[in-house]
């Protein structure tokens, strides 16, 4: 998995020299839904070649119920964040996991 991708070192190379399963979006750019086309623009692309490329696509930093479906409507079908969770300690995570009814995305 590449973490953060679009910031810092990671980069459009690492697609095509190396195996990957999954690539995690930054959130900068998750946070620029609101408003930002071309923070949008970028985004979109993004999910549309991983999805392309059968690697799963992960949005990191989703906040709110708007950044959630703005990524479900363009295909992002993972995500992470205070929407979904705060930080939990491991031994709280099953807890947690019983007790939470998880935000499902789905899209076609």
């Amino acid at each position: 998995m590449i973490d953060d991708f679009g910031s810092g070192y990671s980069s459009l190379g690492y697609l095509s020299n190396l195996q990957l399963n999954a690539l995690k979006i930054d959130r900068s750019f998750i946070q620029g839904i609101h408003g930002d086309d071309r923070q949008k623009e970028i985004l979109n692309a993004i999910v549309a070649l991983t999805n392309r490329l059968n690697v799963s696509v992960v949005a990191e930093g989703v906040e709110t119920q708007t950044q959630l479906n703005y990524l479900s409507d363009i295909g992002c079908a993972f995500g992470q964040g205070y929407l979904f969770s705060k930080p939990l300690h491991t031994d709280d995570v099953p807890v947690w996991l019983k007790t939470t009814k998880p935000h499902v995305i789905t899209y076609a």
